[in-house]
């Protein structure tokens, strides 16, 4: 073990197994780390960019990926791939370029890569391939997208990524919301709440909750709904969402003047 942790050894496929079991970690992480030596640095920008992206600062991003796009380092499988999503991300979002962004994920889909790795990106593209369709309004491509990610997951039964599997059943939630399908919605969004307390998972709660509420508002149920914003209020502090938090605080504000004194 200690020849493998200082890099003067290297675990055959066994050994590298029984080593993943037993320190809970993917197979292949444990696989690239040992025998590739660029895969601290792939992790340091693939950490860089998924920062820039969830702060949607598009322009960061760019840089990124331009400081990126030549090195060797990414010039194949799932490492390019990662570098075509966000470009994706960065056409549609900051350049408006609805064309130029699917096409850009549909080369980052096709790109091959067979581990464990790229496969779970593939599922993350396509679900962002579904979020610009919602963006565009074009909800029912969007869910078409979706159902395809919940049929692949379902034949999949030993993939156990439950960030994918929330943040798929709130996109679902959302665009069926958008098309007046709130019982479909309330489905979806139960679905992950449950997920989310079951495995003691914050990501994505609040979210959950003011979809939640927000269907049971348009659905009339205001004394309900104003339960479900306040849960997701809660979850909000909790995770120290100060925008969350600012704007479910104005929603139940907002509320107030529909019940009765």
């Amino acid at each position: 073990m200690s020849l493998i942790e200082k890099g003067d050894s290297y675990p055959s496929i066994d050994i590298a197994y029984w080593l993943s079991s037993r320190l809970g970690i993917n197979i292949d992480y444990l696989m690239e780390s040992s025998f590739d030596n660029n895969h601290d640095y792939y992790l340091e920008v693939e950490e860089q960019l998924r920062e820039a992206s969830t702060s949607r600062s598009y322009e960061s991003l760019q840089q990124i990926i331009n400081t990126e796009i030549n090195n060797y380092v990414f010039q194949k499988g799932y490492k390019r791939k990662l570098l075509l999503w966000h470009q994706g991300i960065v056409d549609f979002f900051y350049y408006k370029n609805l064309n130029k962004a699917l096409h850009t994920l549909d080369v980052a889909l096709n790109l091959e890569g067979k581990n464990t790795k790229a496969y779970k990106m593939n599922l993350e593209i396509m679900i962002c391939k579904g979020n610009i369709y919602v963006d565009t309004g074009d909800y029912k491509t969007a869910i078409n997208i979706y159902e395809e990610v919940s049929d692949i997951l379902l034949l999949q039964e030993n993939y156990t990524d439950i960030y994918l599997h929330i943040r798929l059943l709130y996109n679902l939630a959302r665009t069926h919301m958008l098309l007046n399908q709130y019982e479909l919605s309330i489905q979806y969004c139960e679905k992950a709440i449950k997920m989310c307390h079951k495995n003691y998972i914050f990501y994505a709660l609040g979210d959950c909750y003011i979809i939640l509420g927000l269907n049971l508002q348009k659905s009339e149920k205001i004394a309900e709904a104003k339960d479900e914003f306040n849960n997701g209020l809660i979850a909000y502090k909790l995770q120290k969402n100060i925008s969350g938090i600012h704007q479910t605080t104005l929603k139940l504000s907002e509320l107030e003047s529909y019940l009765p004194n």
